[in-house]
């Protein structure tokens, strides 16, 4: 029998499980006498099995088969009939949700291919985007990556291939915390504590039915793989056509136009990552973030109130970011704040630039720009928490600041040569690392014009 179907059965049995009863399962369901011996050693044979059967395989520190199944289902289901939003645990509490999540990890749903006159359509203006980007940005080179029309399957296993270097880090990172003592000093594994041996057993599952939930939720929305802002930079457009039909839809565009400003952007964003350098300092600091992550209980109970009351226990469990805020450290958060600023000038010259592109041939750029702007912001919970917890949580002030420099850098330039096109001097930011803007030079883009100049 295939791993795939061992694990669809174990879904299934556990599902039939769940619901056995009324659905409300508690641990008042469980026997109130003593078990005997036989059947504690039933119980521990079978918790045994299950973590030796989904733990990833010998050696394996994520398990991306668990990731792989749980991506594509929620992808493709919604908010009313998977319960899974984060909106949905602070109604009803933490055990619906994960009762409900555990419902939805069986068989993804199958979903249809994309059509080959969608597709047909969007590599055509993919085409022209690229050829426009390339020639007003001299530094991008995107003519040479493939266009990639996926639906939201494809795009999630895409996904998940961006994410495996953070996951990887971040399991490495979990795992140094229960194989330390309190000096800092390694142990061997007899040394460790039960609760301890029990999650470096069942790390590899939880880390990946993590990455799993958010690539799948990621991808109910995201109109290409790079709104993952720690998307793999090797110039390829992975843009989800079933996404992008219905945000034209929904927000009623010209289908034509929308897609001539999102693919510009897009391509935008795929070429500032093929510049070598750039697309190192982003893979550094996402690992730089995980690896500064502090998953000891001493850590989190330092850095977080517990409550003393029910009702504040439920407030915790309903907003992750809580804990979350309590796994973070000073050295994560002096990375956090690198992180903002470099994103926040690479968004900032995409939104900028592609406007400057699109905007005389889209008569609809204002409506456009307010739908584009509504799509990142109106995001659920757990995109945001996903933000968060791989360091990419860009705040408004962020993007405006990273908008503001572009705009100062195209100004000044045209004061300067109103015949020459302001992008030559912006697009001067990428020859080099050292042409990156400073802190100081953020709010003050004519320093950073004036600094180069005697480069």
């Amino acid at each position: 029998m295939s791993d795939d179907q061992n694990m669809d059965d174990f879904f299934k049995n556990f599902d039939e499980f769940l619901n056995s009863g009324d659905g409300n399962f508690s641990m008042d369901d469980l026997p109130k006498d003593d078990f005997s011996k036989d059947e504690l050693n039933d119980l521990q044979s079978f918790f045994t099995n299950f973590l030796n059967q989904n733990s990833g395989g010998s050696g394996s520190e994520v398990n991306w088969e668990v990731a792989k199944k749980i991506a594509p289902t929620l992808a493709n289901s919604t908010e009313e009939d998977s319960g899974l939003e984060v909106q949905a645990s602070e109604e009803d509490g933490k055990s619906v949700m994960a009762f409900d999540f555990m419902n939805q990890v069986g068989p993804a749903n199958k979903e249809a291919p994309v059509s080959l006159g969608d597709k047909a359509k969007i590599e055509q203006i993919a085409r022209i985007t690229q050829a426009n980007v390339a020639q007003r940005c001299d530094f991008i080179h995107v003519l040479e990556g493939s266009i990639d029309v996926v639906n939201k399957t494809e795009m999630a296993d895409h996904l998940l291939g961006s994410i495996k270097p953070f996951f990887e880090s971040l399991a490495r990172t979990l795992k140094r915390t229960f194989n330390v003592d309190s000096m800092g000093l390694p142990r061997e594994d007899e040394e460790q504590s039960s609760q301890e041996q029990m999650i470096n057993q069942i790390a590899p599952t939880m880390l990946g039915a993590q990455a799993g939930s958010m690539i799948g939720y990621l991808c109910r929305s995201a109109l290409d793989a790079s709104e993952l802002l720690t998307f793999s930079g090797n110039g390829d457009l992975v843009i989800c056509c079933p996404n992008m039909v219905k945000f034209s839809s929904d927000w009623t565009l010209n289908q034509d136009t929308f897609y001539l400003y999102a693919l510009t952007l897009v391509t935008i964003r795929v070429g500032q990552r093929t510049v070598p350098w750039v697309d190192e300092t982003i893979k550094q600091l996402s690992q730089d973030f995980a690896n500064t992550y502090n998953f000891s209980s001493q850590h989190v109970f330092e850095n977080m109130n517990m409550p003393e009351e029910m009702e504040d226990i439920e407030k915790i469990e309903s907003q992750p970011e809580m804990v979350l805020g309590a796994l973070r450290t000073p050295e994560q958060e002096a990375v956090l704040t690198v992180m903002r600023k470099f994103l926040s000038i690479l968004e900032g010259y995409a939104s900028v630039v592609t406007e400057r592109i699109v905007k005389e041939n889209i008569p609809d750029l204002g409506l456009i720009n307010e739908a584009m702007r509504r799509h990142q912001i109106e995001r659920g919970a757990a995109d945001k928490f996903m933000n968060m917890f791989l360091g990419i949580d860009l705040k408004d002030a962020d993007l405006k600041m990273g908008e503001d420099f572009c705009r100062g850098v195209i100004e000044r330039s045209l004061e300067d040569n109103p015949q020459a096109d302001p992008l030559d001097c912006l697009n001067k930011i990428f020859e080099k690392k050292n042409n990156w803007p400073t802190d100081a030079e953020l709010t003050a883009p004519g320093l950073w014009i004036a600094r180069l100049e005697f480069m």
